[in-house]
């Protein structure tokens, strides 16, 4: 596991990584 330093892009990618859980979670529950 590489580690990022903390600035913009780490934010950027953990909001996308967020979101893609809750897109998943979304299309798991419209199952």
């Amino acid at each position: 596991m590489v580690r990022y330093h903390f600035n913009e892009e780490a934010k950027e990618t953990m909001q996308e990584k967020i979101n893609r859980m809750l897109v998943t979670e979304a299309s798991r529950q419209e199952m």
